[in-house]
């Protein structure tokens, strides 16, 4: 076990306990519902990048980072939900899904063109140590798209809580600030692993999923 599956299974861990504590202090209230659904959402994507890092055939990896990707993708949906049931715009799931339907054809038209070649290539495995071998995705151009897509719908999130956050009071100014600091912390590492570095270096295989 290397520091990258410790630092995964840590995070993987805390993200959950988070989640569950909020979502078992009152089941009921569509705030901390949303919540969990979002630090799920989070945690399949921690476990698709852990398994890729760890593939043993390009085939697999292949298959993990492609959903990877798509699960990736999906993150600022669940954002979305969540603003929606902290401003008290809705609260009930089926309208706060009608509410982020744009959003949601959006993801899932990225999410379908993850699984293509156009995305992603092939997975390269280049030697690492005697034991395991690193992943190297070789991106298609369809990776340009992704970007593009990820950094409007993570722009319009911002856009988004901070016209609420202005809107707002008491305890569900105190929620939106504390969403907003989990959406900074959020677009940052994703924006930064998956779009900005392969883009200044002009390397696609550094992505990291």
């Amino acid at each position: 076990m290397n520091l990258f599956d410790l630092i995964s299974i840590g995070a993987l861990i805390f993200n959950l306990a988070i989640g569950g504590f909020v979502f078992f202090t009152n089941t009921h209230r569509a705030q901390n519902q949303q919540f969990f659904g979002l630090s799920l959402n989070v945690a399949v994507w921690f476990v698709c990048n852990a398994l890729a890092q760890r593939s043993t055939n390009s085939e697999e990896a292949v298959f993990l980072i492609r959903l990877s990707s798509a699960v990736y993708i999906f993150l600022p949906v669940f954002f979305n939900f969540m603003r929606l049931a902290i401003t008290g715009t809705e609260t009930r799931w089926m309208n706060i899904v009608w509410q982020s339907r744009l959003w949601i054809i959006g993801s899932a038209l990225i999410a379908l063109l993850c699984q293509t070649p156009y995305f992603l290539q092939t997975v390269v495995l280049s030697p690492h140590s005697e034991f395991h071998a690193v992943p190297k995705p070789v991106y298609g151009h369809g990776f340009h798209l992704f970007a593009a897509y990820s950094i409007l719908v993570w722009a319009s999130q911002i856009i988004l809580l901070i016209r609420d956050l202005k809107k707002s009071s008491g305890l569900r100014r105190a929620e939106l600030q504390f969403t907003l600091l989990g959406l900074a912390i959020s677009i940052f590492l994703g924006l930064v692993l998956v779009v900005i570095i392969p883009i200044l270096t002009g390397n696609y295989q550094s992505v990291q999923f």
